[in-house]
């Protein structure tokens, strides 16, 4: 799920806005400023000042996007388009089968999610939402590839074409290290094919 503009990190606010009589909108202001204090991040006398009238023009006017950020960041979009061809083209990962998904926790904010394919070819995606991760060694068997096949990575969010540092290679001899922030998605590939090569690139593309 992408919220407006979240495809090319929009600065614009996404305010909530109801088209009602002033009355009516007075009383969905205060009706959702009361329904915003049960969590506790919300629940601040500063924060609920500041919430816009839904009725109010100048609240659906300052939602509108500027449409001249979405060619000053051109990384973010390709970030996210290559998320939805992933998502849409991936024959894993749009198949979604029910119990052909398996997950591990690696790290106090990190994981792995596999998805398995009917002829090995299956799916890893190494998911870290803290600092890098390099662990002396892995023990969750969602790790290890299927027998003779080795993880080939086709999409990280440190890909230089979206403002990344750029992520180490995964070989099946190799020390894992996860980046920060990053996730990683993997396929399982024939050791001795060289299309790998070829998948990585139409990731990238």
């Amino acid at each position: 799920m992408l919220f407006q503009g979240q495809e090319f990190w929009s600065r614009t606010p996404f305010d909530y806005l109801a088209d009602d009589e002033p009355e009516l909108s007075a009383r969905v202001r205060e009706g959702r400023r009361s329904f915003l204090t049960q969590f506790p991040s919300l629940n601040a006398e500063a924060i609920s000042k500041a919430l816009r009238t839904p009725g109010n023009l100048r609240t659906f006017e300052d939602c509108r996007f500027d449409w001249s950020e979405r060619n000053r960041t051109n990384e973010a979009l390709s970030l996210h388009r290559d998320l939805v061809a992933l998502r849409r083209e991936d024959p894993i990962f749009a198949a979604q089968c029910y119990g052909a998904i398996d997950s591990a926790v690696i790290g106090a904010e990190a994981f792995l999610l596999r998805c398995f394919g009917e002829r090995g070819d299956d799916r890893l995606l190494a998911i870290n939402l803290g600092s890098d991760l390099t662990p002396e060694s892995l023990a969750a068997p969602l790790v290890a590839p299927p027998q003779g096949r080795m993880w080939s990575e086709i999409f990280s969010s440190q890909n230089p074409a979206y403002g990344g540092s750029g992520s180490p290679v995964f070989e099946k001899s190799a020390r894992w290290r996860i980046p920060g922030y990053t996730a990683i998605a993997l396929v399982a590939m024939p050791e001795s094919d060289e299309a790998s090569l070829t998948l990585a690139a139409q990731a990238h593309r």
